[in-house]
């Protein structure tokens, strides 16, 4: 009985094959069969198969004309005899020798249809290394056809036959993308796969190969699409289509001008709707300069892609500054929509003289009615597919509309989030309080990922409240009717900012700096003095809560924001009534079992109920704040004295080291005098000899011995 079938589909492939066929005859496990599908080569592969099938009776040979990998595979699994069915490349390999072994025991000890090993990338070099596109098992376990990931790399598992067969799975005639759908199909009628800690396959990676050149090859690969929509129906599949989608986006960066068009008319035969508008618009993203090419492919370029919304009241100072910002963006299709909610200064005139330089500027008139009404008026004559708030004190980094924009189509989101910092003249800060997912996730690749409330609570109702640190999608912003801004309030993007994050099913994430906030004294809410319509909006936000049955899951962050909101005003406000609204509200909140209240906050929260009135808290607050700025002071006075005694310390260790190297100074001197002595001894004994020598040299028994002293050398 065979346990397992190998197949090898065989095209030219005469440099790796004895590589590949050797790493099956390595294997420990008996009772398998090779079958080798000679896919019309014609370079030296027939000969060696020929060879291997010679010596070994398990080895089979079949020839075909050359009809592509699918429809090689597709005749060695109506051919094969084993209970499980294998796949080899032909310039690939089996790394481990016990790996059939190991994951035929497990699927015959499991009866599974499918068992699943890991794979490795083979350099050119030989090295081996993991691939992020392949999840990586660790044990020996069992997990649902969802938790494979993309439908990559089948050749990592073995496939029961009678499974396949039962089930008609065959590889579709793609020449590319036949094996993910293989794949697909098979997950999509599984109910579990059995997974073993092994390194099982080796996939032989030529770096830059572009195995994606042709027009055929092109529209095959993104046919596959096609049949992953089929299999992948069921909704727990939805995170493996978005992945692999965003794999299509990846492909189109790797294509080249003359194969775009080839590329966007499959994609038009695959893909409806949403999805299909999505690609037309990432094409132009990337290719919107070349308007010969966007009339080629025909995709719209009249329509502005984001509406930016800039309300302006007496920003004449800062203005310039603000709309130079827009105008340098490396993305360029936006409106700007300049709402002069009733300028008294020169903003008008500003904004003027803009308009006549730039078409994209529209500027709309209105009286005074407030920060609130100003942004309906630009939500209501928006045109464009996103919508951007920016403040007419601020500014946005030069890559922010085409950075958020990029996210946007990549994730097909409903809001983008990004980072805020703060500035003023001199310093800019960045750590205002910020969407900051990158720091608590950093492994996330958020070029690909998207959430919703569930997984950032914390910022639903107590941090950035910000309108201008979102780009919205105008669909998702029109399916609703309450998606405005309530007007003659202060803090009016509070509630807005509540009802967008919770009813976003797709929110994405820039992790950049891309808006600067001005720390502008003379700003709305800076000016505007009414810190009671705090309360105001605290009542907006639970009654949208209580309607929409957010409530019961959001109830101790909601008390968590209304005391917070409530506290960090009073102060501000400075009023008798603001104080006694605050006790009557808070006093609707019990903090006792809300973990989420910090300490500092429910300490205030106490002092406020022992109080009577304003002035008496102001004193208590004032006498909390002298305490701790005294204590500050002592801790940093105690922390100067510890400096200082750190620098005695230091300078008696300095002293002590000076005094160690005097005493080396002066035995080296000691020892430097010594030397000279004895020196001075040697030159003394040096020229006693040298004269002694003169001496003998020149006496009259040295010159009579000369003749003798001659022959004897001459003897020598």
């Amino acid at each position: 009985m065979v346990k397992i079938s190998i197949i090898i589909p065989v095209f030219n492939k005469e440099k790796n094959l004895k590589k590949a066929i050797n790493s099956v005859l390595n294997q420990t496990l008996e009772d398998i069969e090779l079958i080798c599908i000679n896919d019309g080569s014609t370079d030296k592969s027939l000969s060696i198969l020929n060879k291997y099938s010679k010596k070994y009776d398990f080895i089979k040979i079949y020839n075909q004309k050359n009809q592509g990998a699918a429809i090689a595979r597709n005749k060695g699994m109506k051919i094969a005899k084993g209970e499980y069915i294998a796949f080899l490349d032909a310039d690939d390999i089996y790394i481990n020798n016990k790996s059939l072994e190991r994951l035929y025991k497990i699927a015959k000890s499991n009866n599974a249809n499918l068992v699943s090993g890991n794979i490795k990338i083979i350099s050119s070099k030989g090295e081996l290394k993991s691939t992020k596109d392949s999840k990586y098992y660790k044990n020996d376990e069992i997990i649902s056809p969802e938790e494979y990931g993309i439908p990559w790399f089948f050749y990592k598992n073995i496939y029961k036959r009678e499974f396949l067969i039962s089930n008609n799975i065959y590889f579709p005639d793609l020449i590319r993308g036949e094996d993910p759908v293989f794949l697909a199909e098979v997950l999509s009628k599984l109910d579990c796969i059995y997974t073993v800690n092994i390194d099982f396959y080796g996939y032989c990676y030529i770096k830059n190969e572009n195995k994606l050149n042709k027009p055929e090859i092109i529209q095959d690969y993104i046919k596959q699409y096609k049949y992953m929509y089929k299999y992948f129906e069921n909704p727990k599949f939805n995170k493996i289509k978005k992945d692999y989608i965003y794999k299509l986006f990846n492909f189109i960066d790797m294509l080249s001008i003359e194969n775009l068009g080839i590329a966007l008319n499959t994609i038009r035969e695959v893909f409806k709707g949403e999805l299909l508008r999505r690609f037309e618009d990432y094409y132009y993203l990337k290719y919107s300069n070349n308007k010969e090419l966007m009339e080629k492919l025909n995709i719209n370029t009249n329509k502005p892609r984001i509406s930016i919304i800039i309300p302006i009241y007496n920003s004449g100072k800062y203005l310039k500054e603000t709309i130079n910002s827009v105008l340098n963006q490396s993305f360029i299709d936006f409106e700007i929509i300049c709402i002069n909610d009733g300028s008294t200064d020169d903003s008008l005139d500003i904004l003027e003289t803009y308009k006549k330089k730039d078409k994209r500027i529209k500027i709309i008139n209105q009286k005074n009615q407030g920060l609130g009404a100003a942004r309906n008026k630009g939500l209501k004559n928006s045109n464009g597919e996103f919508i951007f708030f920016i403040d007419s004190d601020d500014y946005i980094a030069e890559n922010a509309l085409e950075n958020l924009y990029k996210n946007a189509i990549l994730n097909d989101s409903d809001m983008v989030l990004y980072k805020m910092a703060r500035f003023n003249w001199d310093n800019i800060w960045y750590n205002a309080p910020i969407f900051d997912f990158d720091e608590i996730n950093p492994k996330i690749d958020f070029s690909n990922y998207t959430f919703n409330y569930k997984e950032i609570k914390s910022h639903v109702l107590n941090k950035s409240f910000s309108a201008c640190i979102k780009l919205y999608k105008k669909e998702f912003l029109d399916k609703y009717d309450d998606f405005y801004f309530d007007t003659g309030l202060i803090f009016e993007d509070v509630p807005f900012h509540v009802k967008v994050m919770l009813r976003s099913k797709k929110i994405s994430y820039v992790p950049e700096y891309l808006y600067y906030y001005r720390q502008n004294p003379n700003s709305i809410i800076n000016t505007n003095k009414n810190r009671e319509d705090i309360y105001k909006i605290i009542d907006i936000v639970e009654k949208f809560l209580r309607e929409n049955n957010y409530y019961d899951e959001l109830k101790y962050e909601f008390e968590y924001f209304k005391v917070l909101q409530i506290l960090q005003y009073i102060l501000e406000a400075n009023t008798e009534e603001y104080f006694n609204k605050a006790k009557s509200e808070l006093k609707k909140v019990d903090i006792s079992k809300n973990e989420l209240i910090p300490i500092n906050i429910s300490e205030l929260y106490d002092l406020i109920f022992d109080c009577n009135y304003f002035t008496e808290f102001k004193l208590k607050i004032e006498n909390n704040n002298l305490k701790n700025d005294n204590n500050a002071l002592l801790k940093e006075n105690n922390s100067l004295k510890n400096d200082n005694n750190a620098l005695l310390k230091e300078n008696n260790n300095l002293k002590n080291d000076n005094n160690i190297l005097l005493d080396r100074n002066k035995n080296l001197e000691k020892e430097n005098n010594t030397l000279l002595k004895e020196n001075k001894n040697l030159e003394n004994k040096n020229k006693s000899l040298n004269n002694e020598m003169i001496k003998l040299l020149n006496s009259r028994s040295w010159k009579i011995t000369k003749p003798l002293r001659r022959i004897k050398k001459s003897i020598k």
